[in-house]
């Protein structure tokens, strides 16, 4: 197996976290994400009973799917106390790491409407749909009442590729 190499970007994108009359900054770290296979499941796509071929994208039946997760307590900097996030700072962070990795997700759905689906007329398309995780494990940094703080989070996307198909007749 050979071995990737990490490559880490960081990313600093302003954010406004309100602390008194004191505005910080946000900074999500980015990584090379982990890739692994998930499930897979049966895509019927059914073309009967009409003379017109069928052209769509995968995009018309499966979607890619996001989860965000942030560790619910956070380090300090410099001194390594911890404290639980609260509730309107997560918020806020959650959504600068959404920010944070539209390009990714945007690759994801444009590959999804770039894979097309053709099925001939009178027939039946099985796909195999094989779904993908990309997982990125990497850490956001903030500020809170002047002091700075550390999280880990989880930012995953699970991606839906078709890894084979079979035409049958609407008859069978």
């Amino acid at each position: 197996m050979a071995i990737k190499k990490l490559i880490i970007l960081t990313i600093i994108i302003p954010g406004f976290l309100l602390t008194g009359c004191k505005a910080s900054r946000i900074q999500v770290e980015k990584v090379t994400p982990t890739v692994q296979t998930l499930h897979s499941e049966i895509l019927d796509v059914r073309n009967c009973e009409t003379t017109e071929d069928l052209h769509q994208s995968l995009y018309d039946f499966q979607e890619v799917q996001t989860k965000i997760e942030i560790h619910p307590t956070a380090t300090q900097i410099g001194t390594g106390n911890r404290m639980e996030i609260p509730k309107e700072t997560n918020s806020i962070l959650l959504h600068e790491i959404k920010k944070a990795y539209q390009p990714e997700l945007k690759e994801a759905v444009i590959a999804l409407k770039e894979t097309k689906i053709h099925v001939p007329a009178d027939k039946i398309h099985m796909y195999q749909i094989q779904w993908l995780a990309k997982t990125y494990h990497a850490t956001i940094s903030f500020s809170l009442d002047g002091e700075a703080y550390e999280a880990s989070y989880t930012y995953r996307l699970e991606i839906p590729q078709i890894e084979s198909s079979r035409v049958m007749s609407c008859t069978a």
